[in-house]
């Protein structure tokens, strides 16, 4: 599949009149890594700036300077409201930087620029928006770019999901907006040609929902809104070490923060979500990415089973056989079954007969058709 990278840069030091501010040279310190990328890629700017930036790229042939100018961004013409409705209801965050009137629009109008891709070049499968400063985080985290994109599709939005909401703060304005929450990585997103109009036409109602009421958000916000709106049209990643650059916040925070947002989406019935989860948490499991016992492993088999058993039965079935062959195989994976028997044999009654359950379980030792039929099975994690 094609994908074309979408990124912005505006001088938000000299429109704030802001020393706080990253200064332009600062950004340009990380150019190398959007030119080692090799994938077509552009970038919106002010139109000052546009010969600036075609200088330093001048020998990158993937990239393409787009001039439009500040004063021409969506949102710029409510930025006296976005002001006003700082004021009433201040964004409650460490970094002073966010809760600007400016940052607001440049954060809102990520989805604009990668909706003005697809439409000067329709063509490409997907389109993969790019904070144009990652290169500093990718310094620190660095990891293969093409398994980043192998997860991304020509269909759905794909995300790193942190903290997706649940309807009680979706309904809730003081707890949605009230604080800085971490719901999704920002820095690095995509979204099929497939599911573009619908993703901004969804987004866009959403940022004026939020205008009417008083409020402003992080892009962050809006695409944990869009995404337990609409989960079925998302991917989605969590804990994936082996995709550091679309998840290096999680690595700053373990794998709790990760380990929480799928015990949330289980808990208010997301199945689709919470799975993937699962199969990306177990994935570092088993690349031994993360420390790791049996028991830990078994009993995130014993609930990836139990997210599974609702959208698909068959593969249940597969991750039940795949369990009984670890506590087979592996004397704390086994510890766990024999202190938890009665409910792992009370849940794999679903998919198991009781004569599979008898010739499966570890009283019974591997047979030869179980050594067979597991062999043949290889869920993603493994």
């Amino acid at each position: 599949m094609t994908a074309l990278f979408v990124t912005a840069l505006y001088d938000l030091k000299t429109i704030e009149q802001s020393s706080a501010r990253r200064s332009l040279s600062e950004y340009y310190k990380h150019k190398d890594y959007l030119c080692s990328l090799n994938q077509p890629l552009i970038i919106f700017t002010d139109p000052y700036l546009e010969p600036e930036l075609k200088s330093l790229f001048e020998a990158s042939s993937h990239i393409q300077i787009i001039p439009l100018p500040w004063d021409q961004l969506r949102y710029m013409d409510q930025i006296e409201q976005i002001r006003t409705n700082m004021s009433l209801h201040p964004f409650q965050t460490d970094n002073a930087n966010k809760t600007t009137a400016s940052y607001s629009v440049m954060m809102w109008n990520k989805f604009e620029f990668v909706y003005k891709s697809y439409q000067l070049f329709p063509t490409y499968d997907k389109y993969v928006w790019i904070d144009f400063g990652l290169g500093g985080v990718v310094k620190d985290h660095m990891c293969s770019m093409n398994d980043v994109l192998n997860q991304f599709d020509d269909t759905h939005f794909c995300c790193t999901i942190i903290n997706p909401l649940v309807p009680s703060e979706y309904n809730s304005l003081d707890e949605c907006f009230g604080s800085w929450k971490y719901r999704q990585v920002g820095g690095f997103w995509s979204i099929g040609r497939q599911g573009i109009e619908f993703f901004l036409s969804y987004l866009r109602s959403e940022i004026d929902w939020v205008l009417q009421h008083g409020r402003v958000c992080m892009d962050e916000e809006v695409m944990a809104r869009f995404s337990y709106a609409h989960p079925e049209r998302c991917k989605f990643s969590f804990g994936d070490y082996g995709s550091c650059v679309v998840n290096w916040l999680g690595l700053k925070h373990d794998l709790h923060v990760a380990r929480r947002a799928i015990d949330k989406v289980q808990q208010h019935g997301k199945h689709c979500m919470a799975v993937i989860g699962f199969e990306n948490l177990l994935q570092s499991y088993a690349q031994r990415l993360i420390p790791w016992s049996g028991s830990d492993v078994m009993g995130l088999l014993m609930t990836y089973y139990i997210e599974m058993y609702y959208i698909d039965k068959v593969r249940a079935r597969a991750i039940a056989i795949k369990f009984l062959h670890m506590a087979n195989e592996h004397s704390d994976a086994h510890e766990y079954y024999q202190t938890n028997m009665t409910h792992i044999k009370s849940n794999f009654n679903f998919v198991l007969t009781n004569t599979e359950w008898e010739e499966l379980s570890p009283q019974g030792g591997i047979s030869g058709w179980m050594a067979q039929l597991s062999a043949q099975i290889s869920p993603r994690f493994i």
